[in-house]
């Protein structure tokens, strides 16, 4: 009962920043606008140039030279530098809020460019990171373990290394070390804030579900192609919007405790011991 408490406690917390900088919530929709855009230009840049289709890699994987390569790591950096772009606003903005100042639109997007090489930098990281972890995927189910395993270790030493760079203006291997620091600092605990946050969050997308399940005539398999637009619709904006407020409150509650465990002490609007419990026992 008391970890329900404190996820509440945690999601009215950040909900609170929320409130205050409602202009927050427009950068997730940025953020899958341009993905969307980034998508339609990998799909058109493979058709431009893989003229004999890519079916032929399976045979020869050199086929087409390294270029099938190059690219698929130009699309991982691409999405990922999109996806931490918009991320770095949010965290610049929760930062300016904790710190007793009145953040903008304009006020995010400065602070993230001026830390844009170093963004970018710990983008290409990750970037290398992924595309490897990719390989070792296809490798089995062994390959595939030990990929999944990387990527969990990395996700979860590097969690801070946003905040640090965009707080503490480290460069990108200093703010992983500075990352792995803080969460050794609490070895032996996990964090829970993001799962609860999640699991909470999905209960409250069930009314969309339900109504993209309700756009598909499903009673009848002869009919399955016709589809309620405005039941679609609704669940998709829907979805969409949960998702996008579920985006944003991660990340002010990433910013919150990276405050608490550099500071010790709970930031405006937030308490000190539900963030304390946001490191729970493993």
């Amino acid at each position: 009962m008391r970890n329900i408490k404190d996820t509440f406690t945690i999601l009215r917390s950040s909900l609170y920043v929320l409130r205050k900088d409602k202009e927050l919530i427009i950068f997730p929709f940025l953020s899958g606008a341009t993905l969307i855009l980034v998508f339609i230009a990998f799909i058109y840049s493979t058709g431009q140039l893989y003229t004999e289709g890519v079916e032929v890699l399976r045979k020869n994987p050199f086929f087409y030279g390294f270029t099938p390569y190059l690219q698929m790591f130009i699309f991982i950096f691409a999405v990922h530098f999109v996806i931490t772009f918009f991320n770095a606003a949010v965290v610049a903005s929760a930062a300016r809020r904790f710190s007793g100042e009145n953040p903008t639109v304009i006020t995010d997007f400065s602070d993230v460019f001026k830390h844009l090489a170093k963004i970018a930098g710990w983008v290409f990281l990750i970037s290398i990171v992924v595309f490897i972890m990719n390989f070792f995927k296809k490798k089995g189910w062994l390959g595939r373990i030990i990929g999944q395993a990387v990527e969990i270790a990395a996700e979860i030493a590097c969690f801070f290394v946003i905040p640090v760079i965009m707080i503490e203006n480290q460069n990108p291997v200093n703010a992983i070390r500075r990352s792995t620091q803080m969460m050794w600092d609490s070895w032996g605990r996990q964090i829970a804030g993001n799962l609860s946050l999640y699991l909470i969050v999905s209960l409250i997308q069930i009314p969309g579900i339900i109504l993209l399940l309700l756009a598909f005539d499903i009673t009848n398999p002869n009919k399955i192609h016709l589809i309620n637009s405005v039941n679609l619709g609704f669940g998709a904006v829907y979805i969409a919007f949960i998702s996008a407020i579920y985006n944003t409150l991660i990340e002010i509650f990433r910013v919150a405790l990276y405050l608490y465990v550099r500071d010790g002490k709970a930031p405006e609007g937030f308490e000190f011991d539900s963030l304390q419990q946001a490191f729970v026992p493993a």
